[in-house]
Parts: C-alpha cells; structure tokens; sequence
C-alpha cells in the first residue's frame, strides 16, 4: 500500500487548493485529482511526487521532486493526477506502465477515492 489516506477534494476551490494550505504531507498520504493533467506547486511549502494515470489507472507519467513554484503537466493521454510525498515513487519503485488502485475504507468519508 502507497498510502492509507488519499483525499479526493470536491469543488474548484479544493481543487485549486489541492495540498497549498498544509505545510507538509505525511508518508501515508496523498492527494487525488480526478479529471487532471497537470498542477502547479505555486505557493505550496514543500516538493512532492506527482503520478499521471491514464483512465484505466496506468502510470503514464512520474514527476519526482517537484520543488514548490513549479508546474507538471503529463503526455496528452493523462487523465487523473495523484500527489504524493516526494520520494514516494522512488521508495514504492513506481514506474511508467504500472496500475494503481484505490480501495475506500468503510470508515472513509465521501471525499475520498
């Protein structure tokens, strides 16, 4: 498991807030983006790992270490977006090709994945 806590933020303005409001993003966390292909790191406080899925939730993209004020945008067939803490894909050997899935808890609230 990548991470027990990946939250899916509801309307533009926790999208467009995505992670901007934390100071930091503990190991076993990650954010969710659904319909995305790219984000910026404008404002944000700390690096992260940034996953580009394609629909069928294939790995099609991995930007590692993107270092705040930065934009990641993914090839053309990239439709969801997951950030995580940097150094997570290298820790989980995450590469191009591979699937991700994501399981909801039953304790989970509707905000996530």
């Amino acid at each position: 498991m990548i991470a027990r806590n990946v939250v899916a933020p509801k309307g533009w303005c926790g999208r467009n807030l995505g992670l901007l409001r934390r100071s930091s993003i503990e190991a076993d966390e990650g954010l969710w983006l659904n319909r995305c292909f790219g984000i910026h790191t404008i404002g944000m406080r700390f690096a992260i790992d940034v996953v580009f899925l394609d629909d069928a939730l294939r790995i099609v993209s991995i930007r590692r270490n993107v270092r705040p004020g930065a934009l990641a945008v993914a090839q053309a067939n990239a439709t969801h977006v997951v950030e995580l803490r940097a150094g997570t894909c290298e820790d989980f050997e995450m590469l191009c090709g591979d699937r991700m899935r994501f399981v909801q808890s039953a304790s989970a609230d509707g905000g996530q994945p």
